[in-house]
């Protein structure tokens, strides 16, 4: 893949295995469960690695950062 010019080539070998992992998810399940699959992989992305940034910052440096409201800006439900 040539992007810019014709003497850089970009690789990106993370995105390339994680497409082709929903390409072969969606040829297997179909698009219905594609959607559920990338919805799980995106929430579980945001919960473990984000909140647990957020985590350690907060505990190494005493910080008070809130963690993101995304289950109640996105189904209402506010979690005390």
């Amino acid at each position: 893949m040539k992007l810019f010019n014709n003497k850089t080539l970009w690789n990106f070998p993370i995105a390339k295995a994680g497409i082709s992992n929903i390409k072969n998810f969606y040829n297997k399940h179909g698009l219905y469960k594609t959607i559920l699959y990338i919805i799980f992989i995106v929430i579980g992305f945001k919960v473990f690695v984000i909140n647990g940034i957020i985590f350690s910052l907060n505990t190494i440096f005493n910080l008070s950062i809130e963690y993101g409201p995304v289950l109640y800006y996105i189904l209402g439900i506010e979690v005390i």
